[in-house]
């Protein structure tokens, strides 16, 4: 039964998300005028890189295609999460009431607002984050078993902070009914996962672990491409995503359960 639920709710989002991309796409000229926009913010980025790499000694411990990687991963993560929501809309919409249908349906409450909300036309710019990788994979030493290991733990994590992410956008909702807060987040988590979590200190990193898990899908993803991570490490850095995740969603169950329409 529980495995037949899971399999519906899959089918109800990804028929939801194909829908969302075919009206995004159907613009033609706005998407492409999109893609040129991300791929020059791309290019931005992988300039700063070597603007600070080539006045200075750059992060200690990162060489320059390394520092790449972790920002053009960054970008990713941060693209896919707006891909599957814009928190700032998600709260004022809530605020509106204009959520009240979506979790009226007969499906997991949860799977029904991931369904409504996100910036699909933002999934062009995964294009330049994964150009920017191809581009320095090559400049580092890395096998074919690490680079699988390095996407392995990417999506994990990436399931880990949509799931978090989520649970704060809720919480913001009953805190404060009003997106400004987690636009200010939001700005907080694009800047903090292009850099090294060790750049924060012992307690900056523990924040980006286990509070706010921005680390989980950068700083730990591109170490293990380095080869810096051993097995047990990379173990126990999956399980703590899946108890990320699943933290992150049985809280945001628990929210929604008292949830109360801001609408008129």
């Amino acid at each position: 039964m529980m495995a037949d639920d899971i399999r519906h709710n899959i089918r109800v989002y990804v028929a939801a998300q194909k829908t969302h991309l075919k009206e995004a796409i159907s613009y033609r000229a706005q998407f492409l005028i999109y893609i040129g926009y991300f791929l020059i913010l791309s290019a931005s980025n992988l300039i700063g890189v070597t603007i600070i790499y080539g006045n200075s000694n750059g992060i200690l411990g990162w060489s320059y295609y390394q520092m790449l990687i972790l920002t053009a991963t960054a970008a990713l993560l941060f693209n896919l999460v707006l891909f599957t929501m814009d928190p700032g809309w998600f709260v004022n919409s809530m605020a509106r009431g204009d959520m009240d249908i979506a979790l009226s349906r007969p499906i997991n409450s949860v799977v029904s607002l991931l369904s409504e909300t996100g910036s699909k036309e933002i999934l062009s710019a995964a294009l330049g984050s994964l150009l920017v990788i191809g581009y320095a994979l090559p400049h580092i030493s890395s096998t074919p078993l690490q680079l699988f290991g390095f996407a392995v733990m990417f999506l994990f994590g990436l399931t880990a902070i949509i799931s978090v992410w989520l649970f704060m956008v809720v919480l913001s909702y009953h805190l404060f009914k009003k997106g400004g807060f987690m636009y200010t987040l939001q700005g907080i988590f694009a800047i903090s996962g292009q850099y090294p979590k060790a750049l924060f200190g012992f307690g900056g990193g523990l924040l980006l672990t286990f509070v706010f898990p921005v680390a989980l899908a950068t700083t730990y993803p591109a170490e293990t491409l380095f080869g810096a991570i051993g097995v047990y490490e990379y173990a126990a850095i999956l399980l703590l995503c899946v108890a990320m995740a699943v933290l992150g969603y049985l809280g945001t169950k628990e929210l929604l359960r008292h949830y109360c329409s801001g609408g008129g």
